[in-house]
């Protein structure tokens, strides 16, 4: 069984065609952004709550964005403001991801459609193919884009197709996805609104429910939507996590998706982990706990002093078993050289 742990690098380096470090394409407007990219300046015509410019100086460099939204979760309890901030933070991260993704899935579209999502599954697919003992592949992202679920979506030996959150873990499918942060598809619908009289409309609904977003009592049911209908007139919340350095924040997805992969971890032997930093501490608590002490990881990094961070971060939280670095240059020399197809056929 195969487990594989893709972080935001992995949808930065998500085009072969367009490597981050060419200058050329190094700034790019649509890039999937890094978590310290979610303020930059190429985001400056997203249409900001009235709550969100009281905290985005301090989401730009040289702060960290991650440090600065985890210190504003710590603030919250007393302070009726920061609770408005961090809605409007939510709701500017899923226009942030839709933005990006329109653009970026043309620019893919007009270079012939490949991401190295497909590149990595097709891979897998013929590993998985050739080793009878393998059943199940689950695949966690903690990215809020839908490139992982689009290269599922569009190969022909298996068309998953993402209609309900269900079809995530479907037991039908040798695939199944884990999105632990939420995903900028995903959506909490509200029916009504504490203290609201009057009719409102459009924008007015994003700021009322914003306003009132601590005495809200959110619905447990996640349900999927068309990222563009956050801008209409839907009673919608994004089901996305904040992104922080390392609280213990809880999860944003189905509890479903949360008990099939923890019925996963004990049968996985491979890890595999791209463009993760491992530093979300309930998620690796819950990895190490069930994963099996004789399960090979792999750490695919960029140098072997970022890989021997995350290393000692995975092995501070019990991690046992082989674990080993991959220095390449990203995800898509990853894919390149199948290195992925070296390792699982070890």
């Amino acid at each position: 069984m195969l487990l594989v742990i893709f972080g935001a690098g992995a949808s930065y380096d998500s085009v072969p065609r367009l490597p981050p470090h060419d200058p050329k394409t190094a700034y790019e407007q649509f890039r999937p952004p890094l978590a310290n990219q979610l303020f930059e300046d190429r985001f400056g015509g997203i249409k900001r709550s009235d709550h969100l410019p009281a905290i985005e100086t301090r989401m730009l460099p040289p702060n960290s964005v991650e440090a600065e939204l985890e210190n504003l979760l710590l603030r919250a309890q007393g302070n009726p403001e920061i609770p408005k901030q961090l809605a409007a933070v939510r709701y500017y991260l899923q226009d942030v991801i839709a933005f990006c993704q329109r653009g970026w899935k043309q620019r893919i579209a007009n270079l012939g459609g490949a991401t190295n999502y497909w590149s990595f599954i097709d891979e897998i697919e013929d590993w998985r193919q050739s080793v009878a003992s393998v059943h199940d592949v689950f695949l966690v992202t903690f990215n809020y884009d839908t490139l992982l679920e689009d290269a599922l979506g569009a190969d022909s030996r298996f068309r998953m197709t993402f209609k309900n959150t269900g079809d995530y873990v479907s037991p039908t499918s040798h695939y199944k996805i884990l999105k632990p942060h939420g995903s900028a598809n995903w959506a909490y619908k509200l029916n009504t609104l504490p203290g609201l009289r009057e009719r409102i409309s459009g924008s007015e609904v994003r700021e009322a429910i914003i306003d009132r977003f601590a005495m809200l009592q959110i619905p447990q049911a996640i349900r999927i939507v068309n990222m563009s209908d956050f801008a209409s007139n839907e009673w919608l919340i994004p089901a996305l996590a904040i992104p922080v350095e390392r609280s213990k924040t809880g999860f944003i997805c189905p509890e479903d998706h949360m008990n099939a992969f923890s019925e996963f971890l004990p049968s996985a032997k491979k890890l595999v982990i791209v463009g993760w930093r491992a530093a979300e501490q309930t998620f690796l608590g819950m990895l190490t706990a069930g994963l099996s002490p004789d399960v090979r990881t792999r750490i695919v990094s960029r140098d072997h002093a970022s890989a021997g961070d995350i290393g000692n971060r995975l092995r501070e939280a019990g991690l046992k078993g082989e674990l080993k670095p991959v220095v390449v240059n990203g995800f898509t020399e990853f894919t390149k050289k199948k290195r992925l197809g070296e390792f699982l056929n070890e």
